[in-house]
């Protein structure tokens, strides 16, 4: 039998394509193909490309991941360009905030599982004629998932407004904790002097001035790291140490503060993750609330904020590293498995 996985870009790797990597020994005995949007051969490497890859005509206009959101509008016609005379018998998607809405142009009879990790990714683009028109494409596709004849799995509890009908079953991904450096105490003296803030293009200018005010009775410093490119001008007015996220710029930053504030709009809270595998605590909503514990984790309330900066030096940050390990392959694998053998027609593939 044909076993059909769809991801939103095998541009570089990621959460879903580490996800997917788990997943695929589980159909081993099957045909596999790939369907994604964009897809730079050699950007992931095997096993993923060991197998046959479709990609819609977006590969040729975006090699980069910008340049994918730039061509955004296209998106839903790339969609139904896929599925064109595509036969499979079972459709696995795993979605970063674009390929879920695949399953709207699938036969509805073929079986399929949906694993979001991010249910809008036109949410983190400029508001551009070109992402309006995006927006009410995918929440009008949206609303249709919700009457699907189709598993749904989550990464995180933001999900709930957006599949409001939809039963929401949790599922944390596979997050690679050896990406983000470990340093013993032993090892370096940490004095944690400033506080870091991730943001994106949706974070409200006056959250960080009412954290700004907080953090000014303190000695740390401020330092807003951004996904928007365009950040450091928008918040030029703030007077604000902004700057432009990279890996280089996380890793250097997030170990030495004193705790991190996650103001992004992500359904799925990398960044947070990031800092607790670092051994940081942060301040964030609910996204973290699959962690099953608050250790380390604050709301971005007054007194969350308060209470982090009177506790957040004395945490252990060993234990904080702990809480991140448990987002392995091993347990999302068993947790996928657990499910198909348990629900036909899904236990005929395992």
């Amino acid at each position: 039998m044909k076993v059909t996985f769809v991801v939103d870009h095998l541009l570089e790797r990621n959460i879903a394509t580490r996800c997917l990597e788990v997943l695929l020994p589980i159909f081993e005995e099957h045909q596999i193909d790939i369907l994604t949007l964009a897809h730079l051969p050699g950007a992931v490497g095997n096993p993923l490309e060991s197998h046959r890859i479709t990609s819609s005509f977006l590969s040729k206009l975006a090699r980069r991941i910008d340049l994918l959101q730039e061509k955004s509008f296209l998106i839903p016609g790339a969609l139904q360009s896929l599925c064109q005379n595509h036969q499979s018998d079972l459709y696995i998607v795993i979605s970063n905030g674009w390929s879920h809405l695949i399953e709207s142009y699938l036969n509805p009879q073929t079986p399929s599982i949906l694993y979001i990790i991010e249910g809008q990714g036109h949410a983190y683009l400029p508001k551009s004629i070109f992402a309006k028109l995006l927006s009410f494409a995918f929440d009008k596709k949206r609303s249709k998932l919700n009457h699907l004849n189709a598993k749904l799995f989550f990464a995180s509890h933001r999900h709930e407004q957006d599949f409001e009908q939809a039963s929401l079953s949790i599922i944390p991904p596979v997050y690679d904790v050896d990406l983000f450096q470990f340093v013993r105490d032993e090892e370096f003296k940490f004095e944690f002097n400033w506080v870091v803030v991730f943001a994106d293009y949706t974070t409200k200018v006056a959250d960080l001035t009412k954290l700004q005010q907080l953090v000014a009775k303190t000695s740390k410093k401020l330092i807003v790291i951004s996904s928007y490119p365009k950040a450091q001008k928008q918040l030029k007015h703030l007077k604000l140490d902004v700057r432009v996220m990279t890996r280089e710029v996380f890793q250097h930053h997030v170990p030495t503060a004193l705790f991190c504030v996650d103001l992004t709009a992500h359904e799925f809270p990398y960044f947070s993750l990031g800092a607790l595998a670092m051994g940081r605590p942060v301040v964030a909503d609910n996204a973290l609330s699959f962690l099953g514990e608050s250790y380390g984790v604050y709301p971005f309330t007054q007194a969350g904020t308060t209470e982090v900066i009177n506790h957040a030096a004395e945490l252990d940050r060993a234990k904080l590293r702990r809480l991140v390990l448990r987002l392995n392959g091993r347990i999302f694998k068993q947790q996928f498995l657990t499910f198909m053998k348990e629900h036909p027609p899904f236990s005929q593939f395992v």
